[in-house]
């Protein structure tokens, strides 16, 4: 017997270290995490194109709060085909910093932290311990950071995000006052009015529940199709038409870019699908809704990537959804087995893996230089302040492809180059007016990337009334042929 216990104890002795191996890939994992964020800390407030997104949300939050509101009129170059709630959100705050895209990127980080906090929250609702709840949360986390350029960034994608998974920890809360269900109702739906396409997360809750409690998904159901009504009438009354009609922007599909990318998603994401699918296999509810989620976002998001300038902020939704998989699947190896140790201690690094893999991929001698850290993107602030500049010193209207740079040269503005090509593309506008104007040399300047952004025969038009005077790495900057 004195022998048996000898050996059990030394079975445990051999297997506690294996414990220590979450706590530690969580604490090398937070720490990257905190690192990333404090890179798109201090990238904020600089003057230097992020993404073509933000000028464009700038200008439409600008005219929300000039009282113009931003949907511009039929007929003109610019066009909005998103809800209306992020242009006044971030409008707001704007107004108080002068500047809507720094605005913008406020609401994107801060967004993006609620977002982390809400997941440990889910977490820990499903059944995972503080330790677990926080790695999800940091698998999330890393994910975007390394892989998206959407932390910090001024899109309205992440607010959305934070509303609707603001809105699952209210309805998984234990605690049931009266306004549990409308509150979390009203965030589910105030989410599809930053963003239209976030509909997988309401979509799998109800699912979910549905499976559990029909009568409660019932009431949900209810509840969101009346906010859903009420918002639509009182965006119908506000400004005079239907948001349907607004949403529905002509946009070009490709098969070829839907399989681009969602395959890069899933290539990334592959390790953690796989514990989502692990964790059904102990059964549960939390398991279970992991899985819906994840089934709905996939189908939502393959779906969404197949838009042209769709990229992988159209996986958010299933990001999410496997990160708490992934946490569900760590919780249910808690037996004090010697398999159930092992496995515990094996999944941490695996799961982290596709982030180590990345971070060796995407990162080069000036990732561990210290300006890229303490000082980021100096060289493209200072590429960005001179074509400000630029644009500034010529007189007139522009059009810009990377519209901040017109929106920070104090340009009107002028044209949504994106969708207008975007129409042009589908045959959903005729070009004869864009045409005529560039014939005419309506724009004083252009500022293009190095395919001229159009098509023939605007790209022709172009080309027959412009001269190329600049290129830098914002893309190249014409001006008319006469001037």
């Amino acid at each position: 017997m004195a022998t048996d216990r000898q050996a059990d104890n030394g079975a445990a002795d051999a297997v506690r270290p294996l414990g220590l191996t979450l706590p530690a890939v969580a604490s090398v994992l937070l720490f990257a995490c905190l690192a990333g964020l404090w890179r798109c800390a201090a990238i904020m407030p600089l003057r230097v194109p992020l993404n073509y997104n933000e000028g464009w949300n700038a200008y439409h939050a600008a005219a929300a709060m000039a009282g113009l509101g931003p949907y511009p009129p039929a007929g003109s170059f610019m066009i909005d085909n998103y809800p209306p709630v992020s242009f006044y959100l971030v409008g707001w705050l704007g107004l108080g910093l002068h500047d809507f895209i720094i605005a913008g990127r406020v609401v994107s980080l801060a967004s993006f932290v609620v977002i982390c906090g809400a997941i440990v929250a889910v977490a820990g609702r499903l059944g995972c311990n503080g330790l677990q709840a926080g790695f999800s949360a940091l698998l999330f986390a890393g994910f975007l950071l390394l892989f998206t350029g959407y932390v910090g960034m001024d899109d309205p994608q992440l607010l959305g995000q934070a509303m609707q998974v603001l809105g699952l920890v209210l309805l998984l809360s234990d605690a049931k006052p009266a306004w549990r269900e409308p509150g979390g109702a009203a965030l589910l739906v105030a989410g599809l009015f930053v963003k239209h396409n976030l509909i997988a997360l309401p979509v799998a809750l109800l699912i979910w529940l549905a499976l559990i409690e029909r009568g409660r998904a019932f009431r949900l159901a209810g509840l969101m199709l009346l906010f859903g009504v009420g918002g639509l009438v009182a965006f119908r009354f506000a400004f005079g038409f239907d948001l349907l009609s607004v949403l529905n922007s002509a946009r070009v599909y490709s098969l070829a870019h839907c399989i681009a990318t969602f395959g890069v998603w899933l290539q990334l994401a592959t390790v953690m699908l796989g514990a989502t699918l692990l964790a059904n296999v102990g059964g549960g509810r939390g398991a279970r809704f992991c899985l819906i989620y994840a089934v709905v976002s996939l189908a939502v998001g393959a779906f969404a990537c197949a838009g042209l300038g769709v990229t992988l902020n159209a996986m958010f939704d299933a990001t999410i959804a496997i990160a708490l998989g992934s946490a569900v699947a760590l919780s249910q190896f808690s037996a004090p087995t010697r398999a159930a140790t092992v496995i515990r201690a094996a999944l941490p690094l695996v799961l982290v893996a596709p982030l180590a893999l990345g971070v060796r991929q995407l990162s080069d001698a000036r990732t561990f230089a210290p300006d890229f850290w303490l000082r980021p993107l100096q060289a493209e602030t200072r590429t960005a302040s001179d074509d400000i500049a630029y644009l500034r010193a010529h007189d007139g209207p522009a059009m810009c492809a990377m519209m901040s740079l017109c929106y920070w040269a104090g340009k009107p503005a002028a044209v949504d180059v994106f969708n207008v090509g975007a129409q042009y593309q589908s045959g959903a506008r005729s070009p004869a007016p864009m045409v005529a104007q560039l014939r005419q040399c309506g724009f004083a300047v252009l500022q293009l990337d190095r395919s001229l952004s159009f098509q023939p025969p605007v790209s022709t038009a172009i080309l027959q009334s412009y001269r190329l005077d600049r290129s830098t790495a914002d893309g190249q900057f014409l001006v008319p042929k006469g001037g």
